[in-house]
């Protein structure tokens, strides 16, 4: 009996990489989703930094979960969130240690995992049409 073929192994390896950032990466957008609406929606959730129709659909969930993920990205990586979104913030928001650490983990894993997602589809759609 052969061994594995090489190429599906490193298929797999990006699948269970993916799978191990999803693992993360939606649990705690669960967790913050809880917790940082709560402690940012009064100083936050207002214009300049949501226009009208985001000021009405970011209330109820799904679209909320994307108010979350601003939060997350502005308390992850202040100076690039500044430079979009909340251009007119002039002071740093504070949070606890333990949320800043999560919402850090919470960006890096969303950027890590959709480096994994194209590396993903791009072997896997190059071993599909170049070796079928």
């Amino acid at each position: 009996m052969e061994g594995a073929d090489p190429k599906f192994i490193v298929f797999l390896s990006i699948m269970l990489a993916g799978g191990a950032f999803s693992a993360v990466y939606y649990p705690l957008w669960g967790i913050l989703h809880k917790v940082l609406p709560r402690r940012l929606d009064a100083q936050l959730f207002r214009k300049p930094f949501f226009n009208d129709v985001e000021l009405i659909n970011y209330q109820a969930f799904p679209f909320s979960l994307v108010k979350t993920l601003n939060y997350s990205y502005l308390i992850a990586i202040p100076s690039m969130a500044k430079r979009k979104r909340f251009k007119k913030l002039d002071k740093r928001v504070k949070v606890n240690p333990a949320i800043r650490i999560a919402c850090i983990i919470h960006i890096w894993s969303a950027l890590l995992g959709t480096v994994i997602f194209f590396a993903m589809f791009g072997y896997g759609g190059g071993l599909y049409f170049f070796y079928t």
